[in-house]
């Protein structure tokens, strides 16, 4: 099992995304301008809005191309391939 936060899941990637990864048994952790109101089930909701916050964000290295996948399973498999790449390059092997 997995822990993903996902930003924007009241939103339409967010609600493709939510259920699927939930009936995997991931956990799943949302911030939400309304966590009140949130209509998944199964989530960790949290308040936190980024709309009109300034986001730093520093690029170390282009991981790979944009891709289609399949399914959220090969979706999933990729972002932990990714992640593990992600750790790699950060520690400079």
């Amino acid at each position: 099992m997995s822990t993903f936060i996902i930003f924007g899941a009241t939103g339409a990637v967010g609600g493709f995304l939510l259920p699927q990864l939930l009936a995997r048994g991931e956990r799943i952790h949302a911030p939400s301008r309304n966590p009140s109101t949130a209509a998944a089930a199964g989530v960790t909701w949290t308040h936190g809005d980024l709309y009109g916050e300034e986001a730093k964000v520093h690029f170390v290295a282009h991981l790979r191309d944009e891709q289609k996948f399949e399914s959220v399973d090969d979706l999933v498999a990729q972002m932990h391939r990714d992640c593990d790449e992600a750790r790699r390059r950060l520690r400079g092997s």
